[in-house]
C-alpha cells in the first residue's frame, strides 16, 4: 500500500535553498501549482483527474484478481475436483513490500510446482509485464522454504500465468509470441483470460503461433479445467476479499472503515465518531477480507500505515481513551470536527473519503510543483553557465 505525496529528499532541499535565496521561483512554484489544480484561468484540475484514474485502475485490477482467486477458493470446482488452492495473495509483502512479487499463489499438497498469477487489467506494457512476471517467479523460488513453511505446500518448480481481461488478451497474445520469437525462453508463461460477456469465465489461452499447444498449457488437470469455454466464476463461491495487502490506500481506508463505522453503529457500542487501533487492525486481521497466508504481520503493517496517513492528512486525531471508559493502554482516535462532518456512518464515510482525495490531491499538486520549479530553476542556472 503506496502512495508517494512528498518530493525526494535532494528536490526538496534544493527547493528549500531556492526559496529561501530567489524568491521569485517560490511565486512560479505556487503559479505552476495552481494551474495544475485548475485554480487559473483555461485550465482544469489535472492533478484531481490522474488521482481518480489511479484509483479506478487499482480497483479494476482488485477485481479482476478478485474474480480470479475466486476459481480457487476452498469451496470452488478447480478445488473441488482437482485438488488446486488459493495459497495466498500478493505474497513476500510482509517481508518488503517494495517486492516483485505476483499477485497470487496457487498449489496442490501433492504436486512440487506452484503457479504464479499476475493480473493486469489494461496491459499498458506487454513485454514489461512478461519480465515483472519472471522476475516475480524467480523471487518466489528464493523464498521457497519460507513460502513452504507459511503455506505448508512444498514446491521446487513454478509455473508463470499472465491473467487479462478477455478484451485485452490479442495484446498478451501479441507480446507472447513476440518474446517467443525474439528471445526463446526457456520458462512457457502461460495465458488467462477473464471474459465477462454474458457471465464470468476464466480460460486458459492454447493457440500461439510460435509454440505448440503442448507448450502453452499446464502439466496437469488445470488444463483440462480452464480450457474450451472454461470455468464460470459464478459457480463459485465468491471469496470477496475487501482488499489486498497492495491495494491503493483509498481503497484500504474506505473499505476499513466502512466496517469500523457499522461496528460502531447502534446503542451499546460507544460513540460512531471514536475507534480504536484495535478496531482497525482486527478487521484486516482476516483472511476473509485479506486473503493473505499472514495477516496478522500484514495487518501489523497496514493498520500502522493507515492511521499515520489519517493523522497525518488531518482528518482524524488522537483521543482521550478515559471518554469511552476505556483504560490508558488503548489507543482511541476520533474523526477531525473540521474535516470529517456528521454524526451517520454514511456522512461520516463520504466526508472522510471527500477529505482524503483533496488532501492527496493538494499534495501530490504541491510535489510536482516543487519538482517542476527545481527543474526550471537548475535549467535556468545551467544556462548561465553556458553563457
Amino acid at each position: 500500500m503506496c502512495d508517494e505525496v512528498a518530493p525526494d529528499d535532494d528536490v526538496a532541499d534544493i527547493y528549500s535553498y531556492i526559496e529561501d535565496q530567489h524568491p521569485r521561483w517560490r511565486d512560479r512554484k505556487e503559479e505552476i501549482k495552481e494551474e495544475s489544480l485548475g485554480q487559473t484561468e483555461d485550465t482544469e484540475n489535472v492533478i484531481k483527474k490522474r488521482v481518480e484514474k489511479a484509483i479506478k485502475t487499482e480497483q479494476n485490477h482488485d477485481d479482476l484478481l478478485d474474480s480470479t482467486i475466486t476459481a480457487f477458493g476452498p469451496t470452488s470446482t478447480i478445488f473441488d475436483e482437482t485438488g488446486w488452492k488459493l495459497l495466498g495473495t500478493e505474497p513476500l509483502y510482509e517481508i518488503d513490500p517494495a517486492l516483485r512479487n505476483p499477485d497470487a499463489i496457487v498449489g496442490h499438497d501433492d504436486r512440487d510446482t506452484i503457479v504464479t498469477i499476475e493480473c493486469k487489467s489494461g496491459l499498458s506494457s506487454p513485454r514489461n509485464a512478461l519480465d515483472q512476471i519472471r522476475d516475480a517467479a524467480d523471487i518466489v523460488l528464493d523464498h521457497a522454504d519460507y513460502l513452504e513453511n507459511k503455506t505448508g505446500i512444498s514446491f521446487d518448480n513454478v509455473e508463470r500465468v499472465l491473467c487479462v481481461p478477455g478484451q485485452k488478451a490479442w495484446r498478451a497474445i501479441e507480446a507472447i509470441e513476440a518474446e517467443e520469437s525474439d528471445e526463446d525462453p526457456d520458462e512457457s508463461i502461460y495465458l488467462w483470460k477473464l471474459n465477462r460477456f454474458q457471465d464470468e469465465r476464466l480460460q486458459l489461452h492454447r493457440q500461439f503461433e510460435t509454440c505448440s499447444e503442448s507448450e502453452s498449457v499446464h502439466e496437469s488437470r488445470l488444463a483440462e479445467m480452464l480450457s474450451g469455454e472454461g470455468i464460470p466464476i459464478a459457480d463459485c463461491p465468491l471469496l470477496t476479499p475487501s482488499f489486498f495487502p497492495d491495494s491503493h490506500p483509498f481503497t484500504v481506508m474506505e473499505h476499513t472503515f466502512s466496517e469500523v463505522l457499522w461496528n460502531r453503529t447502534g446503542e451499546d457500542n460507544g460513540s460512531i465518531r471514536k475507534f480504536t487501533h484495535t478496531e482497525v487492525h482486527n478487521f484486516i486481521d482476516d483472511q476473509q477480507n485479506v486473503p493473505h497466508y499472514g495477516t496478522e504481520i500484514v495487518a501489523d503493517m497496514l493498520t500502522e500505515e493507515l492511521l499515520t496517513k489519517l493523522l497525518d492528512f488531518g482528518l482524524i486525531e488522537e483521543a482521550d481513551p478515559s471518554e469511552e471508559g476505556m483504560g490508558s493502554s488503548v489507543k482511541l482516535y476520533g474523526y477531525d470536527e473540521d474535516s470529517v462532518s456528521g454524526q451517520s456512518m454514511d456522512t461520516i464515510l463520504a466526508t472522510l473519503k471527500e477529505g482524503y482525495q483533496s488532501e492527496l490531491i493538494e499534495r501530490k499538486a504541491e510535489r510536482e510543483a516543487i519538482e517542476q520549479t527545481v527543474e526550471e530553476f537548475l535549467d535556468d542556472q545551467s544556462s548561465f553557465d553556458d553563457y
